[in-house]
Formats: structure tokens, C-alpha cells, sequence
């Protein structure tokens, strides 16, 4: 089983960008709640309430407000990454590193040629 989960999240994040992590993050821990919320109203008949609409328009809502939250987070992450591979590691080590790449991967490359760049010195 943990192989299968290993080679799944590999093949479905490798060389992916934050936004589309995000997306399908943000798209496993909506949709399941949901679904969830949607089976128990019919298996319980909790969908002919007239609060329910509101609840459910509400939990839209907040969970739009959320993605946006971490969509900002997620791009100033992604802004640190471009700003490290252009200015600190080209000026360290002469390289460019791949922007198009995941970019928590740049960052941890870029710590990696500092530290190199400071055991050197």
C-alpha cells in the first residue's frame, strides 16, 4: 500500500508548480466534506431544511475565502523561490537553476549552494 502511495504522489507532483499543488490539495479537502455533507443530507432528508442552502452557500464561501488565503501564500512562496535562483545562486555559483520547476525544490537547492558557498570559505 505505502508503495502505491509513494509512486501515485510522485507521478501526480513531480516537477509540478505550487499553484498546482495547491489546487489539487485544496480540491481533495473540499470535495470529500462536501460529498459527504451531500450523501448524509439525502440518506437523512437533512436537505429539505431551509437553513441547509445558507449552510451550504456559507461553506462555499469560506472555503473560496480560504483557497484565496493560501493561493496569496502560495505565490509569495513562489516569488522567494524566483528571487533566490536568479540573484543569490547565479552570483554563488554561476548556474541557473530551473524556474519552471517546484519551487520548494529550488529552495532547497539554493540553502544547499549557500552552505557549500560558506563550508568553502
Amino acid at each position: 500500500m505505502m508503495k502505491i502511495d509513494k509512486w501515485l504522489l510522485k507521478k501526480a507532483f513531480k516537477n509540478k508548480d505550487l499553484n498546482y499543488k495547491l489546487t489539487m490539495i485544496f480540491g481533495f479537502f473540499v470535495s470529500f466534506p462536501i460529498l459527504g455533507f451531500i450523501f448524509f443530507g439525502i440518506k437523512y432528508n437533512i436537505l429539505d431544511d431551509e437553513f441547509v442552502p445558507l449552510f451550504f452557500i456559507g461553506v462555499l464561501v469560506f472555503s473560496l475565502f480560504g483557497f484565496m488565503v493560501f493561493r496569496s501564500l502560495f505565490d509569495e512562496i513562489s516569488n522567494i523561490s524566483k528571487d533566490i535562483s536568479l540573484k543569490v545562486i547565479e552570483k554563488l555559483t554561476g548556474k541557473k537553476l530551473q524556474t519552471d520547476t517546484d519551487e520548494l525544490h529550488n529552495i532547497a537547492l539554493s540553502f544547499k549552494a549557500i552552505e557549500n558557498q560558506f563550508f568553502n570559505t
